[in-house]
C-alpha cells in the first residue's frame, strides 16, 4: 500500500460520528500528536519509540556444529587475512619480499599480484614461527595466532542480522512469502557483486576471536554477461553465469558480514534469465548526510528535536523577574 493510502485509512480510523467527519479526524490526530509528544519523555516506560527493535544485531538463532574441510578453511582464513586491516602491514612485507625476489624484467604487476594471492597465507605463517620471543610479543596475541588458521570445528546457521538486516539462505527462504538472501558487496573500484547467500558459518580462530562469514553463489560482474543496467537505469543480475563455483581453493565464495547489503530480486518480465535488484533500507535508520561543523561522520538524529533544559541558570537573574503586568488596570477585564 502506498504511503498516501496508509495515512487516509488511519484518518478514516479516526471517525467516529459520520455527522462530522472532519472533527473525529482533527480530534483523533491532535490526540495521538498529544500522546506521542508525551511519550518522548517518559522513562523506564515502554513505549513505541523505544521498544525493543525487530532486528537486533547479531541475532542468528539455534547454530548447527560442523567441521570444515581443508579448501573451506583455506578460502576463509584467505579471505580473512586479505580484508582486515590489521594484517595491511603484513601484506605489505610480503609484497616486498615477493619483489626483491622476483625477476623485476620478466615479472609483472599481474603475476607479483597473483603469487601474494596464493602464497602470503603459507608465508605469514612461516614468518610467525621464525620469530622470537620479543618479536611475537610486539606483534600481538591476535596476529602470532591467527597465522594458524581458524578451527576445523564451526557453527552453521540458517540467519543472521547485521547492520538491523535480516538475513538468510536460500534453503531458509523456500516456502516463505519474503525474501531475505539476496546480497550485494560493493568494491572499492567501483564495481558490486550480487549474489545469493547460501550458507552462514561462524568460525573461531586460536585466541578465540570469532567471525560470521556468508557463502554466496555470486553472478558475473561482467557487462551483459551476468550483469547489466536497462534503458531505466534498473540493475539486472543473470544467475545462470557465475563467478565460479566456490569448489575450487582459488575461488572466494565467502565474504564478512560487515561488508554485505542487502537486496531483493525481482524477475523481470521481459528477460527470464534475469533479475531486477532492489536495495533496501532498514527501518528506522535515516540518511541524514554530513551535518558541517561537526568532525564526527555520526551524528545522533531525532525525529523530533527533544527538550532541552538550560542546567545553569543564572539565580540572581530568576530574582529580578516579574511575574505581574503594570500596563492594565487592575480593575480591567481582559476578554
Amino acid at each position: 500500500m502506498y504511503p498516501a493510502e496508509r495515512s487516509l485509512g488511519v484518518f478514516k480510523s479516526n471517525v467516529r460520528n459520520k455527522a462530522a467527519p472532519e472533527g473525529c479526524i482533527a480530534e483523533g490526530y491532535i490526540a495521538t500528536e498529544l500522546v506521542t509528544f508525551c511519550s518522548r519523555y517518559l522513562e523506564n516506560t515502554p513505549t513505541f519509540h523505544n521498544r525493543i527493535q525487530r532486528n537486533l544485531d547479531g541475532s542468528k538463532g539455534n547454530g548447527t556444529r560442523v567441521r570444515l574441510d581443508r579448501i573451506t578453511m583455506t578460502q576463509i582464513h584467505r579471505y580473512i587475512m586479505f580484508n582486515l586491516d590489521e594484517f595491511h602491514q603484513l601484506r605489505m612485507m610480503h609484497i616486498d619480499t615477493l619483489r626483491r625476489s622476483c625477476n623485476r624484467g620478466r615479472t609483472t604487476e599481474a603475476q607479483l599480484e597473483t603469487q601474494h594471492y596464493d602464497l602470503f597465507c603459507e608465508w605469514y605463517r612461516d614468518y610467525v614461527d621464525r620469530l622470537d620471543e620479543r618479536s611475537r610479543n610486539e606483534l600481538g596475541d591476535k596476529l602470532v595466532m591467527h597465522c594458524r588458521g581458524p578451527r576445523e570445528a564451526a557453527v552453521r546457521y540458517n540467519r543472521y542480522v547485521v547492520n538491523g538486516k535480516l538475513f538468510r539462505t536460500i534453503a531458509s527462504d523456500a516456502g516463505k512469502r519474503t525474501q531475505n538472501s539476496g546480497v550485494c558487496v560493493p568494491t572499492l573500484d567501483g564495481d558490486t557483486y550480487y549474489g545469493k547467500l547460501t550458507e552462514i558459518v561462524e568460525v573461531e580462530y586460536y585466541d578465540r576471536t570469532k567471525y560470521v562469514m556468508f557463502r554466496c553463489d555470486w553472478a558475473d560482474n561482467t557487462r551483459d554477461k551476468g550483469y547489466k543496467v536497462d534503458e531505466y537505469g534498473i540493475v539486472l543480475v543473470n544467475f545462470k553465469n557465475l563467478v565460479h563455483t566456490g569448489d575450487l581453493v582459488s575461488d572466494e565464495p565467502y565474504v564478512l558480514t560487515s561488508q554485505v547489503d542487502q537486496v531483493f530480486y525481482v524477475q523481470d518480465d521481459r528477460c527470464p534469465d534475469w533479475a531486477c535488484a532492489v536495495r533496501t533500507k532498514p527501518r528506522n535508520i535515516y540518511d541524514v548526510g554530513q551535518v558541517e561543523g561537526h568532525q564526527d561522520s555520526c551524528v545522533n538524529y531525532h525525529e523530533c528535536e527533544p527538550l532541552i533544559l538550560p542546567r545553569n541558570v543564572d539565580h540572581d537573574l530568576q530574582d529580578h523577574i516579574e511575574y505581574v503586568r503594570h500596563d492594565l488596570d487592575p480593575t480591567e477585564a481582559v476578554p
